[in-house]
């Protein structure tokens, strides 16, 4: 099994990590000072969020178990957020309905490979904030929710830092220092290399020709004026792919035998000039640029395609400029208002020959041989503008509130789209120093994705979709040293993007509801001791009205629950530190197949129901999507973790214990039903991790 060669070559890995870790720090001679984290302080109490905000510093989350030693893994642990395979979902929205922000530059994704490690060098964290639902004007046009993760300021000592990271899954470099005066910057490199071992490995029916492998780069330079800054930031990414897949690995759709490849990669850069115009106004003016690009070939083409024996194609390429200029007016101590503008031109290339893109409103029984093909030569060339504004006032020490508006259109072949006004305001009001009530409502609009909106793949004519956003919070000092923030939430939505049936691919007859709570418990971190409690239930569904269909979301786990713990050993033990994150949530709906058929990909071969006759197959017959859930998933982590320092050098150790639950509970992820689907009563159980996974980071 897979699982079994990677906790193999992880353990191998990990002792390879730490004496050559070991080894570097014996032999070099260079002082190591400590570097500071600055920026997001540490919160001490959930009364400090915002209305449907949930923040996290990066002391908080730097050692917290079953991240593999990378902080962002912990966006998994808060309330409101399911993290799988398939992206980030967030209050009934899946990735590409949320908004990813990494010091404010729009990315397309966090974690490589969709859920493995994130894109953000733990040296370089500053903290998260966390808006599942509620956001306001000035993030934009999302049904869903947005992830603003912030980078910390470059430390500015007169000293040159540098840092090396050896761990199970991956390597890093990091420096930072000043580069003259007014200047000063940080850069870190990073590259996975299990790919270094275990390319060239086959485990069922799978030869990897190319392991997963990815590597990424953050930098930021920061120059300070006399009333202002200048912050410039660099991200890019670039994963890659390469395996082949034969019969067994694929089942019953003949035209993905062959092999796969994928690549996908981005640069996003921004810089942003802040300053003070006088006592009372004050502007950030941004300019970004975002390069995305998308590569797959996969199986062999069939005797009714273009090119027999030739794999099928994706290329995806995206190109975007945006200005963003935004001025803030204090207007007096209690009242502040803030105007801004996105100015954005971009084009987008599709070419290719493939079926559309899957995404969660797919049938299950759609595969690569049966789904529709289409030729590619596209070129969508856009704009598209958008206007906020924010009045924040606060009416006396116990109520404020926050009224926001944003309008948006852009054009494409030479349509113009554009959405309504889109009005949200929230409220805050404190019943003594240690209760806050909060309410908000809000109108959202967002526009189609770029496939959707192809004259190949979909539907020029589709117009915005749309979503209310309504909540109702507590936040509460329940004592000193503890602190809870309970959410209320419901979101409507309608004209949403289906399939149709009548050659149009896409329209907007869809609509859909979310609705729950979220709660969220959390200790004052002191003394090495940490603690938080979230828990979220869930419910979202979602109906097609072309054709009557009512479904859960695939995202919809209706209960969540985590417990995350840390604190220092005693005794001879006391600089180290244990902890453990328990998790367990209530299994993702899927759609069971209760029958098979035979079919044929020879329009002249009658099957007479057996699929094993010549030129037929078995396929699988599927019970009404999404109606059956996957068992309960249930998983625990342990860590330990120390930092050495003296006056010459400091080093981290983290030994981790992921999913230490597997040796006692399996998590199932899906079922096998047999070669021919012969076994449709009895399936065996497909484990949906790696199960137990030893790690191990050193950082000096």
């Amino acid at each position: 099994m897979l699982y079994q060669l990677i906790i193999i070559t992880s353990i191998c890995s990990a002792l390879l990590s730490i004496q050559a870790a070991a080894q570097t720090l014996q032999d070099t001679q260079d002082e190591i000072p400590e570097v500071e984290v600055t920026g997001q302080t540490l919160q001490e109490s959930v009364l400090q969020n915002e209305q449907n905000q949930f923040s996290l510093s990066a002391e908080e989350v730097i050692n917290m178990p079953g991240t593999g030693d990378d902080p962002l893994r912990a966006l998994d642990n808060l309330p409101g957020i399911n993290q799988s395979g398939d992206g980030v979902y967030m209050h009934g929205s899946s990735t590409t309905d949320n908004k990813l922000l990494i010091d404010n530059l729009s990315v397309p994704y966090l974690y490589h490979f969709g859920d493995t490690l994130s894109l953000v060098n733990k040296d370089i964290l500053s903290g998260f904030d966390v808006y599942p639902s509620g956001f306001d004007a000035s993030y934009g046009n999302q049904l869903g929710g947005v992830i603003d993760i912030e980078l910390r300021d470059p430390v500015r000592d007169g000293k040159t830092h540098q840092r090396l990271h050896l761990g199970t899954f991956d390597a890093s470099y990091f420096i930072e220092g000043e580069m003259g005066e007014n200047d000063s910057g940080y850069f870190s490199l990073r590259r996975s290399h299990l790919d270094l071992l275990l390319t060239g490995s086959s485990f069922d029916d799978v030869d990897f020709i190319q392991f997963p492998k990815f590597i990424d780069a953050v930098g930021r330079w920061r120059h300070e004026l006399e009333n202002g800054e200048i912050n410039t930031t660099l991200i890019t990414s670039k994963d890659e792919l390469v395996f082949d897949l034969g019969e067994e690995a694929v089942e019953d759709d003949k035209a993905a035998i062959g092999r796969l490849e994928a690549k996908q990669s981005f640069v996003s850069f921004g810089s942003q000039y802040s300053a003070e115009i006088n006592q009372s106004l004050y502007q950030q003016t941004t300019l970004k640029y975002i390069d995305s690009r998308s590569e797959v070939k996969i199986g062999q083409q069939q005797a009714t395609d273009p090119d027999p024996g030739e794999p099928y194609n994706f290329d995806f390429a995206l190109k975007e400029v945006e200005f963003n200029p935004v001025l803030f007016w204090y207007l007096n101590e209690t009242d502040e208002l803030q105007v801004g503008l996105e100015i954005i031109d971009g084009s987008a290339r599709l070419s290719g020959y493939i079926s559309a893109p899957p995404n969660e409103r797919d049938d299950p029984s759609d595969n690569l041989t049966r789904s529709e093909k289409f030729e590619l030569d596209e070129n969508l060339n856009y704009t598209a503008n958008g206007v906020f504004a924010s009045y924040l006032k606060q009416w006396n020490k116990q109520f404020s509130s926050t009224f926001s508006i944003r309008h948006e259109k852009f054009k494409l072949y030479d349509r113009n789209i554009e959405a309504p006004l889109s009005p949200r305001l929230s409220v805050s009001h404190a019943l003594n120093e240690d209760i806050k009530i909060t309410a908000s409502y809000g109108i959202y609009y967002q526009a189609p994705q770029g496939f959707e909106l192809s004259e190949s793949l979909g539907n020029p004519a589709l117009e915005y979709q749309r979503a209310e956003h309504r909540t109702l919070g507590l936040h509460a000092q329940l004592n000193e040293n503890w602190s809870g923030q309970f959410s209320l939430y419901h979101k409507p939505m309608k004209d949403l993007v289906v399939e149709t049936d009548d050659g149009t691919n896409y329209n907007n007859n869809g609509t859909g509801v979310a609705r729950g709570f979220d709660l969220f418990i959390k200790r004052v971190p002191e003394f090495g001791k940490l603690d938080w409690i979230s828990y979220t239930y869930a419910e979202s569904d979602r109906v097609n009205h072309n054709n009557g269909l009512s479904r859960p979301f695939d995202g919809d786990q209706t209960h969540t629950l985590v417990w995350v713990h840390q604190q220092l050993f005693s005794g001879n033990w006391s600089q180290w530190q244990w902890g453990f994150k328990l998790k367990t949530n209530t299994g993702k709906p899927f759609t069971r197949v209760i029958d098979r058929e035979a079919l044929t990909l020879d329009p002249g071969t009658d099957c007479n129901g057996d699929g094993n006759a010549q030129n037929c197959y078995w396929s699988p017959v599927y019970e009404e999507q999404n109606s059956s859930r996957l068992p309960a998933h249930f998983n625990i982590d342990l860590s330990m973790n120390k930092t050495v320092e003296n006056s010459q050098r400091k080093y981290d150790i983290k030994l981790e214990l992921i999913n230490a639950s597997a040796l006692f509970y399996e998590n199932i992820g899906d079922y096998e039903y047999g070669d021919d689907y012969e076994h449709i009563d009895n399936p065996k159980k497909v484990s949906s991790s790696f199960g137990f996974l030893p790690a191990a980071s050193f950082t000096l």
